[in-house]
């Protein structure tokens, strides 16, 4: 670029000015000549350095790499794969499905973006999602990825991907992506994302996650490529079945209960008589079709239907609603786990001391928990009434829940059986009355964070009122505008000092009175609930027993405390893909005797372990890498009754919302990723320019071109003008 400058300086120093004595006559405009000729010069002095100067560069042939990452280095590389088997990708798109278009963009990046030797590591990113803490090392994670050394192998390995299922959770994949790239020594590491565009799949890139992805690179020689390559359209468009809840619990035998089943359309076009069918499979294997009808669903809402069941075996069931609907096909069938009672008993034992003729509290709970006669199969319960002296603390094992009504104190016996009660599973009401002594009644129950003091006087100064109520609490689910205005008065009661309010083994405040005293409070004990009324049920002390509320709250309460192992179970037993599920067992069971039917037919004796850490007699079952009904049966055994779990895909894998443009670049600051689209690049090409970067040679050459022919042109132009 400095040789027309040399040439320039030196092509002026053979000449120098000489003066005579005509100069005097010629015109004076002779200056503005000659600076016009020296601007022209300067011109095409700029112009010759510059077309020198790049063609001098591009003889040098230099690169430009993306994001100013160094070109790559010689050897070997290291690459993950992240490849997205989530439910989404089971998804028709446009005669497609995602996960053929997803394994044909992995088959492209393979070949011939890779060869023998290098490490590259397959990643479903459907089997970690939500079940893995993204601070957590690769200790016992094996199963979760594959390596291979030869990208014949891992096509292998690709071909063998599972039919979509679970959860796609992009944040945990990169953060063991780049642990398995600290493994290698390769001098190339890149992890590629092979995923379809929900935008559900990126709600784990947090603050949290930023911070521990800084971490990670920062151990590596220097930073990775992160190339994604977004699969199928935007199609949002999907039906599912959104819910399946049992409208009372507990659920029991030969007593009708009422099933709400709620189907989403996320379609912006309405969809008229949509089947659905609702089922139940008994714990004998067999299928029952409790309901066929047709939904009609509004656009981008959800509707909802309810049908009446009634089982008639107790243990573990599973109902099923099923409909039929465009979208994915792994939420068109939703299934229920659940525990059936054969019976619901409630146990009442009463201290109150009652006149003949008159009605004690433990009366009024019995009449509204049997409003439907006494033998009638629509009571909510069936309830025992004992006097103190009439109990065996042994026996109240048979219960589902225990009301001590007006007691004065409790044995050591009575109060550790009942300790013992509740840790396993069952629920307990506590309703004091003029027969209770605080003091004694409180050390009985040491166990419980709370104690009672000295009841509030019984005077009409004194009258205060039920007010403060936490309507989102199961208890007082039945409340609406109309209830609220009949909540009873209190003329007594007795105030609770609470310790540890809301902590673990604490009590929360369920309902308060209008001045600030506690009405209802709950505990929880193990595997089991505990409510404290503080005023009884007796006329005397409040209108809560006379009062129109009393029906539903008495069901509230029995139905709540009742539901307590029926609860835990079920939430133990509807699990998400990758997580466990923990199955109690109605006698004790050897793993090494039973057997495990699972939607893809019989499964893996060796995941079902003992639970060490349960009161009862329980099973640990952990492959559950696919969605549907498991059964854990005896072998051998022809219609054996059975233990039965559920596997869901998670909820948000139905929401097809792509994720949106201001997302994407957020995501490319943050993370430095390379976005490539395999239907419209070559994906090759991309992966070769993604590696060495571009090279300047040609543009910079047609630079050089261009300036030449501008300066022919301005010489020819300015060569006329002196003419």
């Amino acid at each position: 670029m400095l040789l027309p400058l040399v040439l320039h300086f030196l092509n002026r120093a053979r000449y120098r000015n000489v003066d005579w004595g005509a100069m005097m006559f010629l015109d004076g405009n002779d200056g503005q000549n000659t600076q016009s000729a020296r601007l022209k010069q300067y011109g095409l002095l700029l112009l010759r350095s510059l077309m020198i100067g790049t063609l001098a560069l591009a003889l040098a042939r230099p690169v430009v790499h993306l994001q100013g990452r160094p070109a790559m280095q010689p050897g070997r590389t290291a690459a993950v794969i992240l490849l997205d088997r989530s439910a989404s990708m089971s998804l028709n798109d446009n005669g497609r499905v995602r996960m053929d278009m997803a394994r044909e963009a992995v088959f492209q990046l393979l070949s011939p973006g890779f060869r023998r030797g290098d490490d590259l590591w397959l990643v479903p990113l459907g089997l970690i999602g939500g079940g893995h803490d993204i601070d957590s090392s690769l200790g016992g994670r094996s199963e979760v990825f594959k390596f291979a050394s030869d990208p014949q192998d891992m096509a292998r390995l690709v071909k063998e991907v599972t039919t979509p299922a679970g959860q796609s959770d992009v944040a945990s994949g990169i953060l063991l992506g780049l642990q398995l790239l600290a493994t290698s020594e390769a001098p190339n590491r890149e992890l590629y994302i092979v995923t379809d565009k929900q935008a559900g799949s990126w709600n784990g890139i947090d603050e949290r996650f930023i911070r521990r992805f800084d971490e990670l690179k920062s151990k590596l020689p220097h930073p990775p490529r992160i190339i994604v390559m977004p699969i199928g359209s935007d199609l949002t468009e999907n039906i599912y079945v959104e819910s399946i809840t049992p409208r009372r619990e507990p659920l029991v035998k030969d007593r009708a209960v009422d099933v709400e089943i709620k189907v989403r359309n996320n379609s912006s076009v309405p969809r008229a008589v949509v089947s659905l069918v609702i089922e139940v499979q008994s714990p004998n294997g067999s299928v029952k079709v409790m309901r066929r009808t047709s939904i009609d669903l509004p656009a981008l809402a959800t509707a909802a239907v309810a049908a009446p069941i009634i089982f008639t075996d107790a243990g573990s069931h599973v109902i099923t609603a099923k409909i039929e609907a465009p979208g994915l096909v792994n939420d068109k069938v939703l299934n229920l786990a659940v525990d059936v009672l054969a019976d619901f008993k409630v146990l009442i034992v009463d201290g109150d001391e009652q006149e003949a003729g008159s009605q004690s509290g433990a009366d009024f709970i019995r009449l509204a928990a049997s409003t439907f006669g006494k033998n009638s199969r629509k009571n909510l319960a069936e309830t025992t009434l004992v006097r103190p002296d009439g109990w065996n603390p042994a026996d109240i094992s048979e219960y589902q829940v225990l009301i001590l009504s007006n007691i004065t104190a409790l044995s050591e016996a009575e109060s550790d059986a009942i300790e013992r009660f509740v840790y396993d599973g069952g629920g307990l009401l506590i309703a004091p009355g003029d027969q209770s002594r605080s003091e004694p009644l409180s050390a009985s129950l040491r166990w419980l964070s709370a104690r009672l003091t000295a009841t509030a006087p019984d005077s009409d100064a004194a009258v205060t009122q039920v007010a403060e109520l936490d309507i989102s609490h199961p208890v007082f689910r039945f409340m609406d505008q109309q209830t609220m205005g009949n909540l009873p008065l209190v003329r007594r009661y007795f105030p609770m000092a609470i310790n540890n309010p809301g902590g673990v083994g604490g009590m929360s405040v369920v309902a308060r009175y209008t001045d600030g005293n506690p009405f209802l409070i709950e505990s929880r004990l193990g595997n089991g609930r505990v409510l404290i009324l503080t005023s009884p049920v007796d006329p005397e002390w409040n209108s809560l027993p006379l009062s129109g509320i009393f029906p539903s709250f008495v069901k509230g309460v029995l139905s709540y405390l009742g539901s307590a192992s029926t609860s835990l179970r079920s939430a133990r037993s509807n699990v998400f893909t990758g997580q466990s599920a923990v199955i109690e067992m109605d006698e004790p069971v050897d793993p090494a005797t039973m057997a495990v039917l699972g939607p893809t037919g019989k499964m893996d004796a060796n995941s079902i372990s003992l639970n060490s850490q349960s009161l009862r007699q329980s099973v640990v079952f952990r492959n559950t890498s696919f969605p549907g009904i498991y059964r854990i049966l005896p072998r051998g055994v022809v219609n054996a009754r059975s233990a039965q779990f559920v596997v869901r895909t998670p909820a948000f894998e139905s929401d097809l919302t792509p994720l949106a443009a201001s997302r994407w670049k957020e995501f490319e600051t943050m993370l430095g990723i390379e976005r490539i689209n395999p239907e419209l690049h070559g994906t090759s090409l991309a992966q070769e320019q993604s590696r060495s970067g571009f090279e300047l040679w040609w543009p910079l050459m047609a630079v050089s071109m261009v300036l030449a022919v501008l300066e022919l042109v301005f010489c020819r132009y300015w060569a006329r003008g002196r003419e």
